[in-house]
């Protein structure tokens, strides 16, 4: 199938070629050992099909990504909190964007350089106290109409004297006398105030729940204190909207958690009397409607139990309301967004449901929740994070028709499930009980991408002239006919065991195989998850493109189908060694995606995936993807067509398991009981 030759524009299909309208990437990296890549098209100004995002599934679970006006100050927290970068996910599931690419690949650096390392403690200031001769009740009032904005008669001066109010600021000497008044002063003075609080950073518990009532645990800080720091970031926050710069000093990511959990706060709860909150009838109706839409639609084990916790909690008095600690932040609406979201949907589902809460091996287990490397295992599914490499290689089931699988898996709040129930290997020393729920942490090498030195993109077709003699056009492989079948999900341990148990509280750790039964050959093949591979979804472009000359090798490509990738020992070589590029051709069930996917953790590759069937993207500018004419280019593969995968652009593997966790979280663990709703 020969694509069409895309003429000038305007003009008729025998003129002079142009490339306008193709992919082209851009290196915009700033940042020491960090990646970023930057899509355009070709002379098209402001492309609107590049910045369009993934819509969240309910309205529950839009706050898994941060809001638009906090993107601009928080860069540093995007990477290591990829999850929460509304442009990260990709259209095809448990794929990034060009962009989430550039995420992933600096996450992995910064893991692989610290390895081994203390985790780095950012610094700050702790006090026993930074309430300049304020009271509670002033502090939460003040909250209270902040709420409500600055108002519409707020100047700088007025801006001022509220600062003045609040926090102890150094005196300046001004050239010019209304200088001081100036908006980007008070945001500093605000700042710097935030600096030195007694109140512990969301960084460090996990859960604002904790923060909120540290007061029944510690004597350290209370409610007045929290709600102090949280006055000064909404202070920041109202003056942002307004100040015309877009850069900030001072905003570490202790800082940009407290300005993170003012905006939630704001957003969810209102007064009630003159020092209480309590969430809005709004929160709670999104937050019990998201909880159930999820349970339904994945299908989650124990799913009636939690439907009738909610109920009782829907006819409940909110004031008097009374439920588990570990629920707190999900009811109130109060999830952080990222990776603590996807941690924290499964928390609440499981602190609804009396038999997962009592009797599962879920709460209380750690595990490393930047890394996603975890999933839930039951006993007759299994649930995994779309991040970890099992997630992402089981992520195609998920555009399966309703009639290719009885149970349709889903790809939904950072989650891919039901998916088949994980065995394990014959003899094990330890096999959990999974009939209530366990947690189970997955091993992986960093994705081979994360050990390239990042370069500058090559100029992609460059248009030095016209004549059809130096384009050529790229040919589509045929589609195949060829499929496979996931037949079992197998769990080897690699955790160190004392005594047949676990030691600790850590999650155990396992390496994952996949049978897949091959339809054509009726044969059997295993593929272990080697590597934590990156799926690049490729990104639109306008019109049919072709190759310039000068570039054609790096497009080179050798196409193999599902049946066609394990070579055969005693047989010649195929040519795929000898391609910059491996095209892998899927165009059947949706196994044969989840196939090629794991092909490729074994192989240690990452991929660009492209779509055939109603294409966005031409089969030009996903090759080019996968090409060193991209720089070190994206490898590349295509669904519902071709996986395409570039065998020598990355570096080998390293040997052994990569161990090192950037954060360990213990979700659920700090307080036990029921609360009641009301923290005035």
């Amino acid at each position: 199938m020969a694509l069409p030759i895309r003429s000038r524009p305007g003009g008729d299909s025998s003129g002079p070629y142009d490339d306008t309208g193709a992919v082209i990437i851009t290196n915009i990296t700033h940042r020491p050992n960090s990646v970023a890549y930057k899509v355009s098209l070709r002379d098209v100004s402001n492309a609107r099909e590049l910045s369009d995002v993934q819509p969240a599934f309910h309205k529950a679970f839009e706050r898994r990504v941060l809001p638009q006006k906090l993107l601009p100050i928080s860069e540093k927290l995007l990477e290591m909190e990829v999850e929460a970068d509304p442009t990260y996910a990709g259209w095809s599931p448990g794929s990034t964007t060009v962009s989430g690419f550039g995420r992933e690949v600096t996450y992995w650096k910064h893991i692989r350089s610290n390895a081994g390392k203390e985790a780095p403690v950012e610094p700050a200031w702790r006090t026993a106290t930074n309430r300049p001769g304020l009271d509670g009740k002033f502090i939460i009032q003040t909250f209270m109409k902040r709420q409500q904005g600055l108002g519409e008669d707020w100047t700088e001066k007025k801006g001022y004297d509220q600062v003045t109010d609040l926090v102890q600021r150094k005196e300046y000497h001004w050239m010019d006398p209304e200088e001081k008044f100036r908006i980007r002063h008070q945001i500093s003075d605000l700042l710097a105030a935030m600096a030195t609080t007694p109140v512990l950073s969301f960084e460090t518990v996990g859960s604002v729940s904790t923060l909120v009532h540290f007061d029944r645990i510690s004597t350290d800080f209370g409610f007045v204190d929290l709600m102090y720091q949280l006055l000064k970031a909404q202070e920041v926050l109202l003056r942002m909207e307004k100040s015309p710069s877009s850069w900030y000093g001072g905003i570490s990511n202790r800082i940009l958690s407290d300005l993170i959990m003012a905006d939630l706060w704001t957003s969810n709860f209102e007064p009630s009397g003159e020092t209480t909150f309590v969430p809005t009838k709004n929160t709670f109706y999104q937050q019990f409607d998201g909880l159930l839409r999820f349970v339904k639609e994945m299908h989650w084990p124990f799913e009636g139990e939690v439907r009738d916790a909610v109920q009782q909690l829907r006819i409940a008095d909110p004031a008097q309301m009374s439920y588990e600690m570990t629920s707190w932040d999900w009811v109130n609406g109060m999830v952080f967004p990222g990776s603590f979201f996807t941690l924290g949907v499964v928390t609440v589902i499981t602190s609804m449901s009396p038999s997962l809460r009592e009797k599962g091996k879920v709460l209380g287990t750690t595990v490393s929740v930047r890394r996603g490397n975890f999933g839930m295992l039951y006993a007759d599914s299994s649930y995994w994070s779309s991040r970890s490499i099992i997630g992402k290689v089981l992520a195609p089931m998920a555009s399966a028709k309703p009639t290719e699988k009885k149970v349709k898996t889903k790809c939904i709040g950072g989650w891919v499930g039901p998916c088949l129930p994980a065995t394990f290997a014959d003899g094990a020393a330890y096999v959990p009980d999974c009939k209530f729920g366990s947690i189970a942490s997955i091993d992986s090498l960093p994705p081979s991408s994360s050990y390239q030195v990042t370069s500058e993109p090559i100029a992609t077709n460059p248009v030095n002239d016209g004549s059809m003699d130096y384009w050529i056009e790229p040919t589509l492989p045929p589609p195949a006919t060829d499929s496979a079948k996931l037949t079992d999900v197998r769990l080897t341990r690699t955790s160190t065991l004392v005594n047949n148990q676990p030691p600790g509280k850590e999650a155990v750790s396992y390496q994952v195989h996949l049978d897949f039964q091959l339809t054509k050959t009726s044969k059997t093949v295993s593929v272990t998850l080697q590597t934590n591979s990156i799926f690049v979804a490729a990104p639109p472009c306008r019109g049919q493109h072709r190759i310039n000359l000068a570039h054609a090798s790096q497009y080179g490509f050798h196409t193999l189908t599902i049946e066609q990738l394990i070579e055969a020992e005693d047989g010649p070589p195929d040519g795929r060694d000898d391609a910059a590029i491996i095209v892998i051709n899927t165009d059947g069930a949706h196994a044969s995606e989840s196939y090629a996917r794991a092909w490729c953790s074994e192989e240690g590759k990452d991929a660009v995936i492209w779509k055939r069937k109603e294409a966005k993207c031409c089969f030009k500018c996903a090759l080019m993807l996968a090409s060193k004419a991209a720089g070190k280019g994206v490898p590349q593969c295509a669904k519902d067509a071709a996986y395409c995968v570039a065998p020598r652009l990355w570096a080998e593997k390293s040997q052994g398991s990569y161990l090192a966790r950037p954060l360990s979280h213990e979700q659920g663990t700090a307080m036990s009981g029921s609360l009641q709703l009301r923290v005035g």
